[in-house]
């Protein structure tokens, strides 16, 4: 009798350690870090092509697409063509739960060179997973 109750202990012990979420934040990962900078460096290609419709639609919910076209115009406008872009800083962090990504978000830091000047730039991208990234926060200033 007493080994069946021990091995109903053990069972519902085990299904309630298994139905357990576990929650795991990574930060500035190697592999992450350099996933941010591919995206970024996709949307800075499409800046570079003048594909400002295409790129505003990288924006997240927080930057519409119409302001997306609007502020990429006025930064052409101000500034000029892109000539290049470098990466200063990239800041990563990574939430997974049970061994899958559940939120992304990435702060990359730029040193833009424009044909009539140079910016510092900063993008914050936010998603699900790397798949998912939009584009929710981006500043500039002029140097």
């Amino acid at each position: 009798m007493s080994r069946g109750i021990a091995t109903v202990l053990i069972t519902f012990l085990s299904l309630i350690l298994y139905s357990c979420e576990s929650s795991i934040t990574r930060r500035n990962d190697n592999d992450d870090m350099e996933l941010a900078k591919k995206y970024t460096a996709d949307f800075y290609s499409q800046i570079q092509q003048q594909k400002f419709k295409d790129a505003s639609k990288l924006f997240g919910t927080e930057i519409s697409q119409e302001e997306g076209i609007i502020m990429l115009n006025s930064i052409n406008d101000l500034r000029g063509g892109i000539i290049d872009a470098v990466t200063d800083r990239v800041g990563t962090v990574v939430i997974t739960s049970n061994g899958v990504i559940s939120d992304v978000e990435c702060t990359v830091e730029l040193n833009c060179i424009y044909e009539k000047g140079k910016t510092f730039e900063v993008i914050v991208l936010k998603g699900k997973n790397f798949e998912t990234l939009k584009v929710v926060g981006y500043e500039f200033a002029l140097k």
